[in-house]
């Protein structure tokens, strides 16, 4: 994605773009602009498979996004260098969260958007020209704003995601065919006759009776992760039938095999169906 402009929201309502163009009409136009890139991506261990593979989580520390911009009034209307800086202190205090949103656009097309807090905002009113500083420490990572929903409906399903440029989470749906006493979600189809760690790749795995017509969600997304059970219209959290060594299911860019088995006496009888998949595009920079 090409960055042009990035939307500073505050409450979800518009408050300023800020233009890339330096021949743009914006009252906010960009000299510079830091902390969009991936500067430090941290592994943390997961597990490890049976054949010797390890799995870790790729993350990268809070970002601190810096803007460094001029201002540039349309004085032939009226507005002035202070009517700026007063449009921007109130969308400190705009919202009682004290969020704001940053909306990066490639021309008319918002391709991410991050969450934080502006922890900074400088204008000197002696310099040469008319600068401000704004600062923004993100409380989120750069994500799509639009959500990607695959319905599958089947017990196998290949996820191919084309945009991210980085690992993510996402939720998962799944019905329930028959009564199984284990569920196993893999990467790809794996022996189910035997314990999930002797196969090779990663597993997520939980170990209760399962009934027909349980509804399964699984949500990996950070800061969100979580497994239910709807049973009878009653939702049931079920974290802690989460077999040892189970790794919560990412997606990656490209394809990304999912598969689920139940093994009921000596069978694979695939009573767990995919139902849907969903998730928001994530990059670790741009």
């Amino acid at each position: 994605m090409n960055l042009t402009s990035i939307d500073l929201y505050s409450n979800n309502e518009f408050v300023f773009r800020f233009d890339l163009d330096s021949e743009g009409d914006s009252p906010l136009i960009l000299n510079d602009i830091t902390g969009l890139e991936a500067d430090t991506i941290t592994p943390r261990y997961l597990s490890e498979a049976a054949n010797g593979d390890r799995y870790y989580d790729l993350t990268i520390p809070p970002r601190v996004i810096t803007l460094q911009m001029i201002m540039n009034p349309n004085f032939e209307i009226g507005e002035s260098v202070q009517e700026i800086r007063d449009t921007l202190y109130k969308a400190i205090a705009k919202s009682q969260t004290g969020l704001v949103e940053l909306r990066l656009n490639d021309n008319s097309t918002c391709f991410a958007h991050i969450y934080g807090f502006i922890t900074k905002f400088n204008s000197p009113r002696l310099a040469k020209t008319i600068a401000a500083t704004l600062e923004i420490k993100a409380t989120t990572e750069l994500i799509a704003p639009t959500l990607t929903t695959v319905t599958v409906n089947d017990v196998y399903t290949v996820i191919t995601d084309s945009v991210s440029n980085a690992p993510h989470g996402c939720v998962i749906t799944a019905s329930l065919l028959d009564p199984c006493p284990e569920i196993r979600l893999t990467p790809g189809v794996k022996d189910s006759s035997v314990a999930p760690e002797e196969n090779t790749g990663w597993y997520f795995v939980l170990q209760m009776q399962f009934l027909d017509e349980d509804i399964l969600t699984i949500s990996s997304v950070t800061d969100d992760k979580y497994v239910t059970i709807t049973r009878g219209g009653i939702v049931y959290h079920i974290a802690d039938v989460i077999y040892p060594g189970s790794t919560w299911p990412l997606i990656y860019p490209g394809a990304n095999e999912l598969s689920f088995s139940t093994f009921v006496g000596g069978t694979d009888i695939n009573a767990c169906e995919i139902d849907t998949v969903k998730y928001y595009h994530s990059f670790w920079g741009v």
